[in-house]
């Protein structure tokens, strides 16, 4: 007897849904989803079709700010650093929000380490000039566990609809202190 076959699930797009509720109970609308052609980058690189990035799991745009969510089933370094020199040419800040599912408090810990480590590199450059051109916060949920992504859900809630420097500060721990300069805005 030949075994069923096991249904593959998607579990970045289930996630996602959470942040797509939102959008609806905002009456928003998400501006670039998945790796569709309209959501891919090039930062500079010369890269063309597929090769350029996709622009984040789910991205919106307003009129100070680009919000982005990436979710992660695994990994997902490269979901930070590729921002890093796109915001050399971005008119608006980026506001990443990036979520990363786990089974079990050690997986991916090496991963969840070493994002840590680069932000906070990215961020030292990033954020010595003000105001910055992006900000970056990491949220670990377990899948399976509805109410796992609820913090992110809230942050990506006020990247939306709170006066940008209340989110930078509340939202990302940014203060003018970073840079040594007092900055009006934030």
């Amino acid at each position: 007897m030949k075994p069923e076959p096991l249904n593959r699930r998607d579990i970045e797009a289930e996630c996602l849904c959470t942040f797509e509720r939102v959008l609806n109970d905002l009456g928003l609308e998400v501006n670039g989803r998945g790796y569709g052609a309209n959501n891919r980058f090039d930062p500079g690189f010369n890269l063309v079709g597929q090769q350029r990035f996709q622009y984040g799991d789910l991205r919106v745009v307003l009129e100070d700010r680009i919000v982005v969510v990436e979710v992660e089933s695994a990994g997902g370094l490269t979901n930070l650093v590729k921002y890093w020199p796109l915001v050399q040419s971005s008119t608006k800040p980026i506001l990443l929000l990036h979520a990363f599912g786990q089974c079990s408090a050690n997986d991916y810990l090496s991963h969840l380490r070493l994002w840590d480590f680069i932000w906070a590199r990215m961020r030292s450059e990033l954020w010595a000039c003000a105001p910055p051109a992006m900000y970056a916060q990491r949220f670990q949920h377990v899948h399976d566990d509805p109410t796992g992504l609820q913090a992110v859900a809230l942050a990506f809630r006020r990247c939306l609809t709170e006066p940008l420097p209340v989110v930078c500060r509340e939202v990302f721990g940014y203060t003018a202190r970073h840079t040594g300069l007092q900055s009006p805005n934030v």
